[in-house]
């Protein structure tokens, strides 16, 4: 689940909720995390990274730029069936 996120002038999606053994779970993704782009595209919202993920096909990997704390990391995610 993720939610709106707004710090230092840059929008995303917060990560809220992380279901053990989902894709975001093996990736990775933590509480608190907040998504800042898809394959470089950027997230100002929660919709906007919904909507980017539907446009891709699962199984295909993703590279998902994150804020965790003060730093950002590129993490690769597999994604899954909805």
């Amino acid at each position: 689940e993720v939610s709106r996120s707004s710090n230092r002038g840059r929008f995303g999606a917060k990560i809220t909720r992380v279901i053990e053994q989902s894709p975001a779970a093996l990736a990775g993704l933590r509480i608190d995390d907040v998504v800042l782009s898809v394959d470089q595209a950027p997230v100002s919202s929660p919709e906007e990274l919904e909507d980017l993920i539907l446009k891709r096909v699962p199984g295909e990997t993703v590279t998902l730029n994150v804020r965790r704390g003060d730093e950002e990391l590129p993490i690769k995610c597999r994604l899954g069936r909805l």
